[in-house]
């Protein structure tokens, strides 16, 4: 589909009948249209959007707000004269698979006192080719959604405000991002399928329960216990995944804000270094800390230490001189005395010098081996308290890093705080309530993170219970004497669900595959050389948050610049109308108002040449202050440019729309 025509009575502050033709043919197939914010731009791509499906708002609107279709000129005009409504349409002529086709839509508004009524009023669609006019809702309905399915009709306009949301790495664009995904799957019944199956499956859960007994019947009512508690656990994960995502969000702009005070610049510098140090400072703390549990089987014997040296001193004191040392029995010198015979086999006398001697050893045999258990506790006792001393020294050593670590962590703490002082002693006062707002965001978010871990903890812990107890209720199904019909149900109803999420994230794994890939190849081409040389691969995480890896696969994302995240935003949300259009060539006119933001030049340029290759018409709405001579001669030069429009405000609320002349060759 192609744009041709757009033509706009009453319709906003386009007031009376306005014309814009498109560029869409051969190269110059880019139509810009340049005004300052509140001039229409936006009111251009609503125009589009209300003949072809009749919609009033777009996504970023405040919906039931007031807002007004109907010029608010032409509606006081007619409430001081004959107040008989004003008639405000759009009519807009497009081609498709070679066709022309020109799609008309309208209302009536009228002003009662301070409100304003407004009504569909007429609706047709004319075929050129056939010569046929379409007048049935259904039918320019099914045409319509035939040639761009409403799900994904907003990935083909993209804002300023919308391209912003995708730089930050908050739950707006994790939101952003997991409804793209969700329309991208086109696949709305079987959801729908789904929710059918689990209030099947609830209902068939309480009827078993209500029909079982025993022990079946408790398991059954702990599992549907367990289940709501999971439920409530991650209401309580999502609104602190909420509250962090929010804080990381507010503390980035704040930072930002900050770093704009130059002369504050080299402190909150100092402030983030010291923040990193003392977050890893608390981490060796908390692994020293931890390292203590080692201890609890030998911290009874350590206190025990004293007591153990007293009883060795004894037992010293009572041994003596004596070791235990390998010697003969006192039975073999017996017996050598009773025989007058020398262990060599040499006879001697009774009272000889020999014999004495040999008396002498078998006392001193008799007496150590009466001691011999005396000999064994001293060993063990000196064995133990080697092994203690050891225990004794490495506790010392954790002992010591803990302490050194507190010191270190006290230290850095204090510097921190003479650091908010200096930062809050500002004579900004702006400076100074940031400040405040940046420690108080800290701590909640700090407070936060805690908390998420314990509920994530809370919920592995249900988990494991839910399983454990899935597999009890197995086994008593068996021995359960509940109607079989209703056990076969809830099987049935249970893998029927599990076979459908299967196939729905089978699905979005294809999308965010697709969608990766589209986004790699965008942000390459869209990067500058050294962004090129370092920025590798775009990434969708688990919570739909976006990343981009660097050239060693790191996450890369909170190292990028300010113009590099807007190159990273500008090449998802073309995949996202690449995925959406489902060719790399799109057959749909691609719209963006204000995508140049942060870009730098060489990024600026590359947009400018890489739009055209993936897209068969290009709408461009900017302001002057980013389409300035620089963007418009770098843009004249590629030779795209087929069209080009001014709006300009002649009086409140009303704007003109005005072609300006082109040169030859899509030059200006």
């Amino acid at each position: 589909m192609m744009i041709k025509e757009l033509t706009m009575h009453h319709f906003r502050q386009f007031y009376g009948t306005q014309t814009i033709n498109f560029a869409y043919e051969n190269d110059q197939m880019v139509t810009v249209i340049l005004g300052e914010n509140g001039r229409g731009k936006t009111g251009l791509y609503r125009a589009v959007l209300y003949a072809m499906f009749g919609d009033r708002f777009l996504e970023q609107d405040d919906q039931g707000k007031g807002l007004l279709l109907a010029n608010s000129k032409a509606l006081q005009e007619d409430a001081e004269s004959e107040h008989k409504g004003v008639e405000t349409y759009v009519q807009i002529t497009f081609s498709h698979e070679g066709k022309t086709y020109t799609l008309y839509r309208s209302q009536i508004a009228r002003k009662k006192a301070n409100k304003v009524d407004e009504a569909a009023f007429d609706l047709h669609l004319y075929d050129y080719a056939s010569g046929v006019k379409i007048t049935k809702k259904e039918e320019i309905d099914a045409f319509i959604y035939g040639i761009l399915d409403e799900r994904v009709k907003h990935y083909f306009f993209f804002d300023g405000e919308r391209i912003e949301r995708l730089t930050r790495t908050n739950q707006e664009q994790k939101l952003e991002i997991s409804q793209g995904i969700r329309n991208l799957l086109k696949i709305d019944q079987a959801i729908k399928s789904r929710d059918v199956l689990k209030h099947l499956l609830k209902k068939t859960t309480k009827e078993l329960q209500k029909n079982s007994t025993g022990e079946y019947k408790k398991a059954l009512k702990q599992r549907d216990e367990i289940s709501k508690e999971e439920e409530k656990v991650k209401e309580e994960i999502a609104s602190l995944v909420n509250l962090i995502d929010h804080s990381t969000s507010r503390l980035e702009e704040i930072d930002f804000t900050l770093q704009r005070f130059e002369k504050e610049k080299e402190l909150i510098q100092r402030r983030s270094q010291l923040e990193s140090q003392m977050s890893q400072i608390q981490e060796r703390v908390q692994e020293a800390k931890e390292a203590f549990t080692s201890f609890h089987s030998t911290m009874s014997l350590l206190l025990a230490k004293d007591v153990l040296l007293e009883v060795k001193k004894q037992l010293d004191l009572y041994l003596g001189e004596d070791r235990q040392e390998d010697t003969m029995s006192s039975k073999g010198i017996e017996e050598l005395l009773h025989d007058l015979t020398c262990i060599c086999g040499r006879d001697f006398q009774e009272n000889s010098p020999e014999y004495v001697r040999l008396q002498a050893l078998y006392n001193a045999v008799q007496n150590q081996e009466a001691n011999q258990n005396y000999h064994h506790l001293r060993a063990e006792i000196m064995q133990l308290n080697g092994f203690l001393q050891e225990k004794e020294t490495e506790l010392q050593q954790h002992l010591n890093t803990v302490k050194k670590e507190e010191q270190k962590l006290e230290e850095v703490t204090h510097q921190l705080e003479r650091l908010n002082q200096q930062l809050s002693g500002s004579s900004e006062s702006k400076l100074m309530d940031l400040n405040k707002e940046r420690e108080k965001l800290t701590e909640e978010k700090s407070t936060a993170q805690y908390q998420l871990q314990q509920w994530r903890d809370k919920l592995s812990e249900l988990d494991a219970e839910s399983k454990k107890l899935d597999l009890k209720i197995r086994d008593l199904k068996v021995k359960s004497g509940v109607h079989q019909q209703l056990i076969k149900k809830e099987e049935t109803l249970s893998s029927s669900i599990g076979a459908m999420n299967k196939m729905i994230d089978t699905f979005e794994k294809d999308v965010i595959e697709d969608l990766e890939m589209a986004s790699t190849q965008n942000l390459e081409y869209l990067l500058d050389e050294s962004g090129q040389a370092m920025l590798k691969e775009v990434k969708v995480n688990e919570d739909y948050s976006l990343e981009v890896l660097n050239c060693f696969g790191q996450a890369f994302l909170a190292n990028i610049s300010q113009g590099q995240r807007q190159v990273l935003s500008l090449s998802f949300i073309t995949a996202l109308a690449q995925v959406a259009g489902g060719t790399r060539t799109l057959e749909m006119p691609l719209f963006m108002d204000t995508p140049f933001g942060r870009l730098s030049s060489k990024h600026q340029e590359n947009l400018m040449s890489f739009i055209p290759q993936i897209t068969s018409q290009w709408v461009l709405l900017v302001t002057d202050r980013e389409y300035d001579e620089e963007a418009k001669r770098k843009f004249e030069q590629l030779g795209y440019i087929g069209r080009y429009y001014r709006l300009e405000s002649t009086e409140a609320g009303v704007t003109q729309i005005r072609e300006q002349q082109l040169e030859r060759g899509g030059r200006i």
